[in-house]
C-alpha cells in the first residue's frame, strides 16, 4: 500500500473514531431519554389506573357492609338501606357512570371483562336469589384479581375468592383440600 493510501486510510479511520465517538453516546443518550419518558408515562398511567379502580370498587365494598356498621356511618343517611342499596344508588348516578366511562377508555381488557361481567350480573340480580348473589360475589371477586393483576401483580397465585377473605368472615369454610372451587357458592341469606 502507498504513502498516500495510507495516509488516506488514517484520516478516514480517525473521521470514523470522531463520529463514532459522538454519536455512539449521543444515541445512547436519546434512547435513554426515551426510556426514562416512557416509564414515567406508564407510571402515570399506572396511578391514573390506580384511582379509577378505587372509584369504580367502591359502590360494591359496600355491598360487604353489615346493617350495624351502615348505621353507624354519617355518610349513610337513611338507616334503612343495604349496603346493595347503597351500591346500586352510588352505580345509578352520573358521577359514577362519568367514571365508568373514563374506566373504559384506561382498564386493562381483562379488567373491562370482568367489570362487565359484575355489572351485567349486578343489573340482572334478583333480590331473592341466593344463587345470583353468591354469583355476584363471585364476580367481584374476579375483578378485584384482575385489577390487582393489572397494577403489577401479573403473575399472582391467589385465587379470585381470596381476594375478599378479609371481608367475608367464614368464607375459608367453602374451601375444598385448600383451594376454592371454581364455582364458589356462598350463600347470600
Amino acid at each position: 500500500m502507498s504513502p498516500e493510501q495510507e495516509y488516506f486510510i488514517s484520516i478516514w479511520e480517525l473521521i470514523i473514531k470522531a463520529v463514532s465517538g459522538i454519536a455512539i453516546p449521543g444515541v445512547i443518550a436519546y434512547f435513554a431519554n426515551r426510556y426514562t419518558k416512557l416509564r414515567e408515562a406508564e407510571e402515570n398511567i399506572r396511578e391514573e389506573r390506580i384511582n379509577l379502580y378505587r372509584k369504580i370498587i367502591d359502590p360494591f365494598q359496600k355491598i360487604f357492609l353489615t346493617q350495624e356498621i351502615l348505621s353507624k356511618d354519617n355518610n349513610n343517611l337513611a338507616d334503612d338501606l343495604t349496603g346493595v342499596d347503597l351500591a346500586i344508588k352510588k352505580i345509578l348516578t352520573v358521577d359514577y357512570k362519568d367514571t365508568a366511562f373514563q374506566f373504559s377508555l384506561i382498564a386493562s381488557d381483562n379488567v373491562m371483562i370482568a367489570y362487565n361481567d359484575l355489572i351485567q350480573s349486578f343489573y340482572n340480580q334478583d333480590e331473592n336469589s341466593d344463587e345470583q348473589g353468591s354469583d355476584l360475589i363471585g364476580k367481584i371477586a374476579n375483578l378485584l384479581l384482575e385489577i390487582r393483576k393489572s397494577v403489577g401483580n401479573e403473575n399472582t397465585n391467589l385465587q379470585a375468592p381470596q381476594m375478599l377473605e378479609w371481608t367475608i368472615r367464614d368464607i375459608r369454610k367453602y374451601m375444598k383440600n385448600g383451594k376454592y372451587p371454581k364455582k364458589l357458592k356462598i350463600p347470600t341469606g
